[in-house]
């Protein structure tokens, strides 16, 4: 497959995992790859922009906060977490991490955090859900119509 079909594929299975989100609400998001390092390293290669780096005081290698999901689109879940960590990191007193750079990384956050978390006015129940499974459907079959040659 070629990288331009590879990435397609990115984005088709990232529509249906929205839409499964939209049929399924209550279903939590599985967050459980940025605990496997394969997939971290993975993600890192292929998107760069998808992390924050902090130097730590004494240490060799940057401390990584992601703020992406596992297929590279930025996640207002995925950067809420990495927020809750750096405020978990500035009330540590051991001073593993600088204070200013916390500082920073954490205002970064909080602006990305604002942008793709913002909570577009939906219609009630059944309804809006079928309106969200609707326009994702028709972006999935928009994507397949470019190698049908539509």
């Amino acid at each position: 497959m070629t990288k331009e079909m590879n990435q397609d594929l990115e984005i088709i299975e990232e529509l249906i995992r929205k839409v499964d989100g939209y049929l399924d609400p209550d279903q939590q998001d599985d967050f459980s790859y940025l605990y496997n390092k394969d997939t971290r390293d993975r993600l890192y290669g292929d998107h760069p922009e998808c992390f924050l780096k902090i130097q730590g005081v004494g240490r060799e290698f940057p401390t990584l906060f992601p703020i992406c999901n596992r297929y590279g689109h930025k996640d207002a879940k995925v950067i809420d977490i990495s927020r809750r960590v750096i405020k978990k990191l500035m009330s540590d007193d051991n001073g593993s991490m600088e204070a200013n750079d916390l500082m920073l990384i954490l205002n970064k956050l909080d602006r990305a955090h604002s942008v793709y978390n913002k909570d577009v006015p939906k219609p009630p129940g059944p309804a809006g859900r079928k309106a969200h499974v609707t326009r994702m459907m028709n972006k999935i079959k928009k994507h397949l119509d470019v190698y049908k040659g539509n």
